[in-house]
């Protein structure tokens, strides 16, 4: 009798790491941007994206009203043509990309509903060639197609304010849901999860992945990070955690890196 319930006692711990062996293999093959499309609050996907792009442009235009845009056809150019390498393989015309570039000394990119991206020239004068580029709009892409930035403003201002901007609510709360885009921040989570959906980008793109972590390296060599020991206390996951991310990051078989083709040096001379 001891012997049988051994044996049926062993079948069920059989059974149970089959069942966890199954599980892990299952998580670990779906596609990132599927787990991290799952964690989106489900008010988002209430939003059209035609009304999302509605709010984007019309949020777009009044945040220009205060900055300088730069026209430069050879950097324009430059990013298209890195989007192109980033989403040839991913089939995915959701969003028609718009880059604008504005004078700021901030080393930054801001990602605006309905597909915007803003780029500081302080970025690509810091970014030591197009791939370094390449990956922070890698990262900007993951927030886009994430619906991130309609996921911040609807757990900030709600549904009903954001409606009413849509169908042409009145300035006030317009200004509210702008200091909202402005001041807030991404989650941790949103922001680890773009790093993650923009190192698949990269790798697909045939740019090496480790450039993001490049990236933060030199932010932390000119003072542009902060106390790793703070990490807790912040929204974003501390740069030395980003960059052994990116080192980590294991690349398909056969992969192999192919620069892009772009003179980076006149590019970063018309800044």
């Amino acid at each position: 009798m001891r012997k049988s319930i051994w044996l049926d006692f062993l079948k069920l711990i059989a059974v149970f790491l089959a069942l966890w062996v199954f599980l892990v293999f299952i998580i670990s093959n779906i596609p990132v941007e599927w787990r991290m499309k799952s964690e989106i609050s489900s008010e988002v996907f209430e939003i059209s994206m035609d009304d999302e792009k509605k709010l984007g442009d019309f949020l777009l235009e009044m945040y220009l009203e205060d900055q300088v845009v730069l026209e430069n056809s050879l950097i324009d150019s430059g990013l298209h043509q890195i989007e192109a390498r980033l989403l040839r393989l991913t089939g995915d015309n959701t969003y028609d990309i718009n880059f604008i570039i504005i004078k700021s000394e901030a080393v930054n990119a801001m990602t605006f509903p309905g597909g915007n991206i803003i780029i500081h020239s302080a970025l690509i004068d810091f970014c030591e060639n197009p791939e370094e580029l390449a990956s922070v709009i890698a990262h900007e892409l993951g927030h886009v197609y994430n619906r991130d930035v309609l996921d911040k403003i609807l757990a900030e201002v709600g549904m009903t304010l954001l409606v009413t901007v849509i169908t042409g609510g009145d300035a006030s709360i317009v200004h509210e849901i702008m200091g909202t885009l402005l001041k807030s921040v991404f989650s941790r989570s949103q922001e680890s999860e773009a790093d993650a959906y923009g190192l698949i980008l990269l790798g697909d793109a045939e740019i090496d992945p480790q450039n993001l972590g490049v990236f933060f390296e030199r932010l932390n060599e000119n003072d542009l990070g902060y106390d790793a020991h703070i990490e807790f206390l912040m929204s974003h996951p501390h740069n030395d955690s980003r960059i052994k991310t990116s080192s980590d990051y294991e690349v398909k078989d056969g992969f192999s890196s192919r620069p892009l083709d772009l003179d980076w040096g006149r590019i970063k001379s018309t800044m």
